[in-house]
């Protein structure tokens, strides 16, 4: 029997018809971020991709079996249900997630809740069965930032070689300097 789950990232809701448990959600958010945050190659400017749209496009693109839907209630066959919001406090994304408690009767359900937690960590819990890819997940300067361990190592790699187009002098050079520590040590915490 397929685990049926739905989940909302930012405005948008998605159905899985399959392995929508915690284990595999994990792996599914893994894509997203792989999807999202990509390092270029070769761009002496840019130091990821110019990627449209934000983590809902990116969920699609990481997971090509997602199909959009109205919002958590529409399947009533699902058995997980998973929301992804930005929180403003914390500055960082959360996963709260639920899964349906059937009664002893099997006919009638409630949804219980079963974890709210940053991404980044909801994937490091439950991905290690599918081997997820560790994610690194950040509040540096003025933003959050997010991305797999592998592209972050990419990115801060980007951002040395940035570093490297400007003298000593220049304040630029400073910034990326600290830009790239602090994306590799994001990375080595998530792999280490």
């Amino acid at each position: 029997m397929s685990t049926r789950a739905t989940y909302q990232i930012e405005d948008m809701t998605f159905y899985c018809h399959h392995d929508g448990y915690p284990e595999y959600a994990a792996v599914r958010f893994a894509r997203m971020i792989a999807a999202f945050n990509v390092p270029t190659v070769g761009d002496d400017f840019r130091e990821v991709e110019d990627r449209r749209g934000s983590l809902m496009f990116a969920f699609v693109r990481g997971n090509m079996d997602a199909q959009p839907t109205e919002n958590h209630d529409t399947h009533d066959d699902t058995e997980w249900r998973y929301t992804i919001k930005f929180c403003q406090i914390q500055k960082l994304w959360m996963v709260n997630s639920h899964a349906r408690n059937w009664e002893a009767s099997g006919t009638a359900s409630r949804w219980c809740p079963a974890q709210n937690t940053p991404l980044d960590r909801f994937i490091a819990e439950h991905g290690a069965h599918f081997e997820a890819e560790p994610v690194v997940q950040f509040h540096f300067e003025s933003g959050t930032h997010i991305a797999t361990a592998k592209a972050a190592t990419g990115i801060a790699h980007n951002l040395t070689l940035q570093a490297g187009r400007f003298e000593d002098s220049n304040p630029n050079k400073a910034r990326y300097v600290a830009r790239a520590a602090a994306w590799a040590e994001a990375s080595l915490a998530a792999v280490g």
